[in-house]
């Protein structure tokens, strides 16, 4: 059983290869060429290494697949603008518009 789900939840920092794991590659050296960069949460000892940030990963590819919308109070309404946006990108795929 992994620690993940002996914990009932994923972790939302991410080693380098848990990263590259996530994004769907299988070696960490695409992980020098994106955008997100890693977060370093103490300077010496255990867990120095760096880890990169789930939700900055999914941030950064809604903004590259043309879902990224800003998070709405809920009862504001914007949720629908958010499933228009996902609708609409979705038929831009299965028209053939990447």
């Amino acid at each position: 059983m992994t620690a993940r789900r002996a914990m009932g939840f994923a972790p939302r920092l991410l080693t380098a290869e848990q990263a590259a794991a996530y994004l769907g590659y299988e070696t960490t050296g695409l992980l020098a060429n994106i955008p997100v960069k890693p977060v370093q949460m103490v300077e010496k000892g255990p867990g120095c290494q760096p880890k990169w940030d789930r939700a900055a990963l999914d941030a950064w590819l809604d903004r590259l697949s043309g879902l990224s919308v800003a998070a709405a109070p809920e009862g504001s309404g914007e949720t629908d603008t958010a499933e228009a946006a996902f609708a609409a990108w979705r038929e831009k795929r299965a028209a053939g518009g990447h």
